[in-house]
């Protein structure tokens, strides 16, 4: 069955996707460019339409629901135009290059832009959770203290930020020994008031409909509560880990295989450390709070 390679909202790689997210049959559809015609078989949401494009044709990417967006699996093709996909959907068997283990809203969306960028190849984000839902039970039983073949779940990859991957940030260190870890931070009264608002908001909220967001959900809730504080809704509770986590990195890392980076620092100190030629682009500033609680559904900030 075709997979979604990719799913970002369209403002946010220029060229890639769509930049309007189009209503048809009532349904908000997140549109976007794929490489050959598709079947429409998305189930539940009818026959779907095409629009030509310079170079492919525009098909719907995602639908959204229960407050966030969910891919539509096999609807595409065999996933994005391929000469604006640079990642390409082949395997990647090489080492992790950086394991991130700076924790949730610390920039780490941007992260993965940068570092895809720097490294050419994929950076695995809760993104891609959302994207592979075959993944969830796997990141479920690790935090039951049954580890992954990372190896097998990361071949793909040169690169990891964000949960689920940063609460193991310990665990991959070991695994790939040669990788640098990067961590991000902020400074945590910054960070509470975005995790508060964004990811919390969403985990707070009643298990939709929705079998996979479901378990993407219970997923996400056991990982705060084992990996990270059973206190995690709690701002002081809360706080108190996040300090502790960076804490723990900073302690258990050798100094010269940890990176600290804030949202701000740009390419120089990651591009220093790999040993990269800097690029000649911004830096990436994607998924601020008021973007992320757009395109959730939660509703603008007060």
């Amino acid at each position: 069955m075709p997979s979604l390679l990719e799913l970002t909202p369209a403002h946010r790689i220029p060229r890639l996707l769509a930049r309007a997210k189009r209503s048809y049959g009532g349904l908000r559809l997140l549109w976007g460019c794929v490489a050959h015609p598709i079947e429409t078989g998305a189930p539940h949401l009818g026959e779907m339409p095409t629009f030509p494009s310079r170079t492919g044709k525009l098909a719907p990417l995602a639908v959204f629901r229960h407050g966030v967006w969910l891919r539509i699996g096999g609807a595409l093709g065999d996933g994005l135009c391929r000469e604006h996909d640079p990642l390409g959907s082949g395997r990647n068997a090489v080492s992790l290059r950086v394991i991130g283990a700076g924790l949730g809203r610390t920039g780490t969306h941007s992260l993965k832009l940068a570092l895809e960028r720097l490294l050419g190849a994929h950076c695995y984000h809760m993104l891609e959770v959302l994207q592979q839902p075959a993944h969830i039970p796997i990141w479920q039983r690790a935090t039951a203290g049954e580890m992954p073949k990372w190896e097998e779940l990361l071949t793909r990859y040169r690169a990891t930020v964000d949960w689920p991957a940063a609460a193991f940030w310990k665990e991959l260190s070991e695994e790939y020994p040669d990788a640098l870890v990067l961590l991000s931070a902020r400074e945590v009264d910054d960070w509470w008031a975005s995790a508060e608002r964004t990811i919390f908001a969403i985990a707070r909220r009643e298990p939709p409909p929705d079998p996979v967001f479901s378990a993407q959900l219970e997923m996400v809730r056991s990982l705060l509560e084992t990996r990270f504080t059973p206190g995690w809704s709690d701002e002081r509770m809360a706080r108190q880990a996040y300090l502790r986590h960076n804490d723990e990195v900073r302690r258990s890392v050798p100094r010269n295989r940890l990176l600290e980076w804030r949202p701000g620092d740009g390419w120089e100190p990651i591009c220093a450390r790999l040993g990269l030629a800097l690029p000649s682009e911004p830096f990436p500033h994607v998924n601020t709070t008021a973007e992320f609680r757009t395109l959730t559904g939660l509703g603008a900030t007060h």
